[in-house]
């Protein structure tokens, strides 16, 4: 007589893994639309202010005024940040999308990894090492003294690197991301162009 076998315990064992794998995936998509939202979640909230200084070639220093009656992408990044490193080529492409129209203007910021009190031909020199290694060529701008990051700050808060929010013609944050995740440049286009439609 031959004794009998639990044969059960692996279908236990797998049927625990594909409820474990099932709630993994579930918290990754929950995690993914509470990030997309956050990016075109409409904030709707006027920015107090934007001085930037013109930090290379064909920059020139740029106030909320300059900007008016166009639509503004202003991305805080630096060449320290691996995530802005990533998300770069992206902004570099909608620079290149945007470059002829008159109605929208992208503003990559470049910011050192010390602080908001910066040392300007530092941060230039850096910068242009960066945009050289990446053959990208469009004008970047310095917040030398943080003072736009504190006005994005104490309109939504600045919660680190890279940061990017969307204006629209009367300076009205519309969208904000914070990070960087593949799809979120998708996000800021259609914002953009929904923006345009208005």
């Amino acid at each position: 007589m031959t004794p009998a076998t639990d044969d059960s315990l692996p279908v236990e064992r797998n049927s625990l893994s594909h409820v474990w794998l099932t709630f993994w995936l579930i918290l990754a998509v929950i995690f993914a639309v509470v990030f997309a939202w956050r990016g075109l979640a409409r904030p709707d909230v006027p920015l107090a202010s934007l001085k930037l200084t013109g930090l290379t070639p064909g920059a020139k220093d740029l106030s909320l005024a300059d900007l008016h009656g166009r639509i503004a992408l202003v991305n805080f990044w630096g060449t320290w940040c691996p995530p802005c490193r990533e998300e770069f080529p992206h902004i570099v492409a909608m620079h290149g999308k945007w470059r002829e129209s008159p109605n929208v203007v992208i503003v990559p910021v470049s910011c050192g990894s010390s602080g908001t009190s910066e040392n300007l031909d530092e941060l230039r020199q850096e910068t242009l090492a960066f945009l050289t290694h990446e053959h990208a060529e469009l004008p970047v701008y310095a917040d030398p003294i943080g003072a736009t990051r504190q006005a994005v700050g104490d309109a939504i808060g600045f919660e680190g690197y890279p940061t990017t929010i969307v204006l629209d013609r009367q300076g009205i944050i519309r969208g904000h991301w914070v990070g960087y995740v593949p799809g979120y440049e998708t996000q800021m286009d259609l914002l953009i162009e929904r923006i345009l439609d208005e």
